[in-house]
């Protein structure tokens, strides 16, 4: 295992919205390290759905899309809600789009954690306004 820094994957809004920061060096290891806090997580949360804001600003390398699109289990989770990830190259921005296809999951690509915040409090308007959830995040990163 990789062992992720605990706050690789923790709460942003508790039981609503995760905070998902892989390492710059993904490996299968690592995927599947992600993937088993967030099926944590999810099975946990006590609402229906949770979204994933993911920050891929500082991958640097990830493992082949056939083990992404095996090891990422979590996106068939019944609470899985959308996945919006920023800091993505285009070469991410491909296998996390085929990934989702696969699994016929939600995921909208963004340009930065200020979009990230906008497109989840837009469709959930009860979740913390943009301002607050950076806050958050800010203080997440402590």
């Amino acid at each position: 295992m990789t062992n992720l820094h605990p706050q690789q994957v923790s709460w942003l809004v508790e039981n609503r919205v995760l905070l998902v920061v892989p390492p710059s060096i993904l490996t299968r290891e690592g995927v599947i390290e992600i993937n088993d806090h967030l099926l944590q997580y999810l099975d946990t949360s006590t609402t229906p759905l949770v979204h994933s804001i993911w920050d891929d600003s500082h991958i640097k390398k990830f493992p082949p899309l056939s083990s992404q699109v095996k090891d990422f289990t979590f996106l068939k989770h019944p609470k899985q809600g959308w996945n919006v990830a920023f800091g993505i190259n285009k070469l991410s921005a491909l296998a996390a789009n085929v990934v989702s296809q696969t699994f016929r999951a939600r995921l909208r690509l963004v340009n930065n954690l200020e979009e990230a915040a906008a497109f989840l409090h837009d469709l959930d308007d009860t979740l913390p306004q943009v301002d607050e959830m950076l806050r958050l995040v800010t203080v997440s990163r402590i």
